[in-house]
């Protein structure tokens, strides 16, 4: 007997890592000789940077650098603010079984929290804790059985095979060198501090191409004649990403990161020193996924042959929902020296995903957002403030998910923040975050890759009787008993006077003929 049979190809991928752990970065800061002792820190904020990445059999590899601002107050006759800045290199092994240098590597960071200690007025110690969410990504092909003869002579099972992959990781970092004015044109006597982040990202995707738009955001706290000012500049930027085999139905994230900021004052067109050079790379990893819906045979068999089944597993995955939100971080701090608020510098808000859990109808995000202020009693003496404020976000889903195994991969940014001074010592803040969350639910199927028939082994019905009478058991149903006894659910819905695919329970007797 031979038998004809159809096959289809499917690449799924397999995440080699896919796991979260923290670093912590731990060291002593000394305060250059240049500049006057410790009085007072009033802040101190971390920024993490990786430069490189590698693979090696079963880790990824990865080094780069936690770079410190620490601002604080001079033991000096002005008692003027200064800042320091350093930078401290880490390296980290993650483990990763079954990596190797053919896996596409992705890796987020960042730093969820930060804390000092004054040792004297020449040294402090800066702990930071760094997460790291790790991902391997390896593509494994398989060959699946779609079709094989007519049903009529070999009866088959069929199953639905969703596959929702990564198929495209590409990095791509472009530089860039903008000249910008602070505001009110105020002239800069020294830089403090500079934020450089990225803001109001999007991506449109065409053949082969990914177009990334978006504004580099340059924060930058400074003095003008010993009095602290802010300045916020954005700058717009637009870059065509190759990325083969992109089309534009396909799926596609992109994650975006700073490496090397450099802010510098410049002479502006009056010659005042009331102009920023702000120089970055930004590095954008556009992430591309695949998707394929196949039929396979998930079960086949003869009534009148053995048949010789190979099977495979495959990772079947699905995308089962994008969400998106906002939330809203509104909380009160208050200066612990009691102070005066005269006036508010600066405020920070850096925030994290701790985890993400279905709950019903909706996924429920959690988080944290590290909040920082610098403000001016009214005495005239510089203070901050800093707290870590929990947030709950609930999304609403749109899919059933029904028990699937799911993984969630959820993010979030600042879209605005705000203060309003609350009495002699308060500050109300306000953060709106933008919260995104992308579900994939993933499940094994045990699909038929080859069957092999053996004319010469035929089926041995000589111990059956004619009329088999069968007690239906919990569990069973139409398709296995006709199975076992070597038959068709024809022949026993025709004998047993049952409509095809007709439900049966336990208890129930059927008429099992033998077939000839």
């Amino acid at each position: 007997m031979s038998i004809e049979i159809s096959r289809e190809s499917l690449d799924y991928t397999s995440d080699k890592c896919g796991r979260r752990l923290q670093y912590i970065s731990d060291c002593d800061i000394i305060v250059p000789d240049s500049q006057p002792d410790v009085l007072k820190i009033l802040e101190v904020r971390a920024t993490e940077q990786i430069n490189d990445k590698s693979l090696s059999r079963d880790y990824i590899n990865i080094g780069g650098n936690v770079s410190y601002n620490i601002l604080y107050v001079g033991d000096d006759e002005e008692g003027g603010i200064y800042s320091i800045d350093y930078s401290v290199p880490f390296t980290q092994q993650i483990p990763a079984t079954g990596a190797d240098e053919s896996v596409k590597c992705h890796i987020v960071s960042k730093v969820v929290h930060t804390e000092y200690s004054l040792h004297n007025s020449r040294k402090l110690n800066v702990k930071s804790a760094v997460n790291f969410m790790a991902h391997a990504y390896s593509t494994v092909g398989v060959s699946v059985v779609t079709g094989a003869g007519d049903e009529e002579s070999l009866p088959c099972r069929r199953g639905r095979l969703d596959s929702f992959n990564v198929s495209g990781l590409t990095e791509h970092t472009f530089h860039m060198d903008e000249m910008c004015s602070v505001a009110d044109g105020c002239e800069i006597s020294r830089i403090l501090r500079c934020i450089v982040e990225t803001s109001n990202t999007e991506l449109k995707v065409v053949a082969n191409k990914v177009v990334v738009k978006g504004n580099l955001v340059a924060k930058t706290l400074f003095l003008s004649d010993d009095e602290i000012c802010t300045s916020v500049n954005e700058m717009p930027f637009t870059q065509i990403i190759e990325a083969e085999s992109v089309q534009p139905d396909t799926y596609t994230k992109a994650d975006f990161s700073i490496r090397n900021p450099v802010i510098t004052r410049e002479l502006d067109t009056d010659a005042t020193m009331s102009a920023l050079r702000v120089n970055a790379d930004v590095c954008v990893c556009v992430i591309t996924y695949s998707e394929k819906k196949i039929e396979y045979i998930s079960d086949i068999y003869s009534p009148d042959y053995n048949l010789g089944l190979h099977r495979v597993e495959v990772c079947a995955s699905e995308l089962a929902d994008v969400v998106s939100g906002q939330c809203i971080v509104n909380d009160t701090i208050r200066l612990e020296s009691g102070d005066i608020i005269g006036k508010v510098h600066s405020l920070t808000a850096d925030s994290y995903v701790d985890g993400a859990d279905i709950d019903g109808d909706v996924l429920k995000v959690l988080g944290s957002t590290n909040v920082s202020v610098l403000c001016k009693s009214e005495s005239g003496e510089a203070s901050s403030v800093y707290k870590q404020v929990p947030f709950s976000c609930s999304l609403p889903l749109t899919g059933e998910f029904g028990g699937a195994d799911m993984s969630c991969e959820a993010g979030v940014f600042t879209e605005h923040s705000s203060y309003s001074i609350e009495g002699a010592d308060s500050i109300n803040v306000r953060i709106v975050l933008k919260i995104s969350a992308q579900l994939i639910s993933e499940h094994k199927v045990s699909a038929v890759s080859d069957i092999e028939c053996n004319e010469s082994d035929k089926v041995d019905k000589s111990s059956q009787a004619g009329i088999t009478v069968y007690f239906v058991q919990s569990g069973d149903d139409m398709w296995d008993i006709a199975k076992r006894y070597h038959t068709t659910l024809d022949e026993i819905s025709s004998v047993n006077k049952l409509e095809p695919n007709m439900a049966i329970f336990p208890g129930q007797q059927l008429l099992i003929p033998k077939r000839n």
